[in-house]
């Protein structure tokens, strides 16, 4: 069994054509470039087929589909973690964080502390003075400051995109979440690193053939996704395909002609 990937990007802002060309996307139903107006939900026996000027899906058959979904875009929610710091009796305290977006064993882990501290208050300066000076990976856009209505508490806020953890010395409280995270979702960024973590299925990586030129990237704007999910068998093998499809967020005729497609 294998696993395919294929990611289309179209930010064409009309539903009707049947041009292919680096914004626009095409449906192919039994080889015939399909209007988008006319898309009836796809059915078995039925083949079908996504193109762009920069790629195409698998060509398949309705009843290939195994799982259709779709996502909106969203900017995203800062999450803010908060700790009240409170000094050992040698004057330290620390907090540690952690990043845990990737949701795996090898965390990046960034420990800061205050030494010496005379008392608390004077313990959540450094802390905040040292969490507001690191030079290292995501940490580096970490900021921390005082809670507007209480100063003994210290307001950590991650950047978009990144899920913490924290941990604190004893004497201090639980690192507690103040504003839980929304991941960011159909940003050009992401957009082109998604279109970026396909492009090996498509041969960028061949050593053994031709050079090929990595497209650039065609993402502006914002984006709703549809996926579609896949099982195809060929000769006793069933290989599984997943095909995304971004779509200009502002393109709500396309949008709802991929829902009537899809079944969403």
């Amino acid at each position: 069994m294998s696993f395919v990937k294929t990611v289309l990007v179209s930010n064409d802002a009309g539903a009707t054509s049947t041009a292919v060309d680096p914004g626009k996307l095409v449906l192919f139903v039994n080889d015939t470039a399909t209007a988008s107006g006319s898309w009836a939900a796809a059915v078995a026996g039925t083949k079908y087929q996504f193109m762009t000027g920069n790629g195409k899906s698998i060509r398949f058959d309705g009843a290939d589909i195994v799982k259709a979904s779709n996502k909106a875009y969203t900017a995203g929610t800062s999450q803010v973690l908060q700790v009240t710091p409170v000094i050992e009796s040698d004057g330290s305290a620390f907090i540690k964080l952690i990043d845990v977006t990737d949701g795996r064993e090898k965390f990046a882990i960034a420990t800061f502390e205050a030494v010496g501290a005379a008392n608390n208050a004077a313990a959540v300066d450094q802390l905040v003075a040292a969490i507001n000076a690191s030079k290292r990976d995501v940490f580096k856009d970490v900021e921390a400051a005082e809670n507007s209505g209480d100063a003994t508490i210290i307001d950590i806020t991650i950047p978009k995109g990144y899920i913490f953890r924290g941990a604190s010395n004893d004497a201090s409280s639980a690192v507690t979440q103040g504003t839980a995270p929304v991941l960011p979702f159909g940003t050009p960024a992401l957009v082109a690193a998604d279109v970026d973590a396909a492009l090996p299925f498509e041969g960028v990586t061949n050593l053994a053939g031709q050079n090929v030129v990595k497209p650039a990237s065609t993402a502006t704007g914002t984006y709703q996704a549809f996926v579609i999910e896949l099982n195809k068998t060929v000769g006793d093998r069933e290989d599984v395909h997943e095909i995304t499809v971004y779509i200009a967020a502002a393109n709500t005729t396309l949008n709802g002609q991929f829902d009537t497609l899809l079944g969403l």
